[in-house]
């Protein structure tokens, strides 16, 4: 944001919907997560933990506080109008129906190139988080000068962003219901077996009763990759080196499969799979 000494004319109006303020996808990220943090401004890190290949946690990162944004109340006041966006705004192409409600903001915006708008050209961003009870989730989509004649986050961003959390909402077990795919299930004890009949794309049933759900073991290490597939009811098989990582698997993630099938795992040793 530029001095007040350098404001112009312009500059009050434009500002209030964000024009004139030029902040990092990242930033949109932190403002974002501090409002679902009830105002508390956290600092980003990449890197959760790191384990070794026996499975054993070497490092893991601590939450580290950068300073209160804003009070409770302002950031639940705010989540509230972030909700409503998503319930009966601007972002109501996104159109998951569930109980998992979603708090986030479309914007688009002209670009700005060498310090002159351009216009036909945009931005378009949705920046968000889920669940609103109990943020879990932030996200933030932008797509630079999108084509085919749509240039709001409402066409562009906010479908994309609605994609991405269907399929973390897919792997985490929650239930998502939209115009084309319907998902309903109960979780049983073991939290890897599922009781849901789905219904897909063409209006298939895909019944996944009493299955178990596949999660990725890809890039996973092979001791890692072998407890987990042990720990959810399954065995495993493997091909080609003894140690290192996974490559490949068979059946993919997010299929599903009986208690006690067998998951294929490829392997190579980190130095081949480095090159």
């Amino acid at each position: 944001m530029k001095k007040p000494v350098y404001w112009s004319d312009a500059t009050l109006p434009t500002i209030s919907f964000g024009y004139e303020v030029m902040v990092t996808p990242l930033q949109i990220l932190m403002a974002y997560s501090a409002i679902a943090n009830d105002g508390v401004l956290l600092q980003p890190s990449i890197v959760k933990e790191m384990i070794s290949p026996n499975g054993e946690i070497i490092f893991s990162n601590k939450t580290s506080v950068v300073r209160r944004a804003c009070s409770s109340t302002t950031a639940n006041i705010v989540k509230e109008f972030l909700h409503g966006v998503v319930e009966r705004g601007t972002a109501k192409s996104l159109n998951i129906k569930s109980n998992i409600e979603l708090c986030g903001k479309t914007g688009t915006a002209e670009k700005n190139i060498n310090g002159h708008i351009v216009k036909n050209q945009h931005l378009t961003t949705f920046a968000g988080f889920f669940p609103k009870s109990s943020p879990q989730y932030a996200i933030v989509v932008i797509i630079d000068n999108p084509k085919n004649g749509e240039k709001f986050a409402s066409q562009t961003a906010a479908p994309v962003c609605k994609d991405i959390i269907e399929k973390i909402c897919a792997v985490l077990g929650n239930p998502v219901q939209t115009n084309n795919s319907e998902i309903h299930f109960t979780k049983s004890e073991n939290n890897n077996s599922r009781k849901e009949t789905i219904l897909d794309t063409n209006q298939n049933i895909v019944d996944t009763v009493g299955k178990i759900f596949v999660p990725n073991f890809v890039g996973k290490s092979i001791l890692g990759a072998m407890k987990k597939i042990k720990e959810i009811g399954l065995n495993y098989e493997l091909e080609g080196e003894k140690s290192g990582i996974v490559f490949k698997q068979t059946p993919e993630s997010l299929s599903y499969v009986n208690p006690n099938s067998i998951i294929k795992i490829f392997c190579r040793s980190e130095k081949l799979a480095s090159k």
